[in-house]
């Protein structure tokens, strides 16, 4: 209760490297794949300290890590162990400097009572959620809104809120293997991907409007109460994603060009890339353009996070079914650097066609 010996007081360093690329580079926070304990580096999660230069990342076999030395040049990141022994945590975030890991049983708040950054006690927050044997019944992006209720998606139960330590409200169900989660700064939107396969017609992005169209099924499954599936913001053909995961709403100062509307990045851990992606709303309806900004990871993305801070993108991956990428996990930024090149920020479908807003005019080639 007041925290015991370290087991783990080794800090292990690495050097990171930065990408060159225009109009976004993706730099390398390099993981200390060479470590005392085998840790297995597949990462599904990450979040920032207040500091902005401190970071947690979370492995799917069970452990928290600790970075330290995030800054522009990443030429010292240090590296600690800070917790074991998880049940698949597919989620993360800090609150008040104190890390909340969401696993298939339970959140756990993680306690450091002593000061020599490891875990000392595991709380239960809430373990409200229900899931199952199923090998796709996993639990995965937590966030939180401004009344500090949770947020995250079920392969089971769909997308989920958990109110209280044991209350959970199901907003929306009909997910074909739901593998991430994103919210707007305001909590209106909700939104996750699905799969290709069995009622889902392709790689799929799908949104939640909170108080309009909250209780949908998405069609995963079949039919809901005779009623026809709710129709999803954005589809993916296989070529481009063949395996969806989560989101996040642009939110940095550096990427503040990009904001449009309300746009977001998506992430596909199969292709290995990022999406920015664009909203439109037409007749009470909401639907979307995507472009890609990023194929440069080294797993496949699991999450993003931009980095109140710094105001850069972070993005961290694991290999997983169908990447097409060599690494078994990865922990990258991607910084917007605008290089002249125009990015698409708005579109408008019209009866003639699509227009494209850019964050700069289009050089007459490019347009011809």
């Amino acid at each position: 209760i007041q925290g015991g010996p370290a087991q783990w007081p080794q800090w292990l360093e690495t050097r990171g490297e930065l990408g060159s690329q225009t109009p976004f580079a993706t730099d390398r926070l390099t993981l200390p794949f060479d470590n005392p304990y085998g840790t297995l580096f597949f990462v599904t999660a990450h979040d920032f300290f207040s500091d902005g230069a401190s970071a947690a990342i979370a492995t799917m076999t069970g452990e928290v890590w600790l970075v330290k030395g995030i800054d522009e040049g990443l030429e010292t990141l240090r590296w600690k162990r800070f917790a074991t022994s998880l049940h698949q945590p597919l989620g993360m975030r800090i609150i008040d400097d104190k890390i909340h890991v969401l696993g298939r049983d339970q959140i756990t708040r993680l306690h450091d009572l002593n000061g020599d950054d490891e875990a000392d006690f595991y709380e239960c927050v809430t373990n409200a959620m229900q899931t199952s044997p199923g090998g796709h019944d996993f639990i995965v992006g937590l966030e939180t809104d401004a009344q500090g209720r949770w947020y995250f998606a079920s392969g089971n139960q769909g997308i989920c809120r958990i109110t209280g330590r044991d209350k959970l409200e199901v907003l929306a169900t009909g997910f074909r293997n739901p593998n991430g989660l994103g919210l707007s700064p305001d909590g209106r939107f909700i939104t996750t991907s699905v799969q290709e396969g069995d009622w889902t017609p392709a790689t799929s992005l799908c949104q939640i409007e909170t108080g309009k169209n909250e209780g949908a099924h998405f069609g995963a499954g079949g039919p809901k109460n005779g009623q026809p599936p709710e129709p999803v913001l954005l589809y993916l053909p296989r070529g481009e994603d063949n395996s969806g995961s989560s989101q996040t709403f642009i939110t940095g100062e550096k990427w503040a060009a990009l904001q449009g509307g309300g746009n977001l990045v998506h992430l596909s851990s199969g292709g290995g890339s990022a999406w920015l992606v664009m909203r439109q709303q037409v007749s009470g309806r909401w639907q979307g353009a995507a472009v890609k900004i990023s194929g440069n990871f080294d797993s496949g993305p699991q999450a993003a996070r931009f980095n109140p801070v710094d105001g850069h993108l972070y993005v961290n991956g694991m290999q997983g079914w169908g990447s097409y990428t060599p690494r078994d996990g990865c922990f990258q930024r991607v910084r917007y650097t605008g290089g002249g090149k125009p990015v698409p920020v708005a579109f408008e479908a019209r009866d003639n066609g699509v227009l494209l807003r850019f964050t700069q005019p289009v050089p007459e080639s490019a347009a011809a």
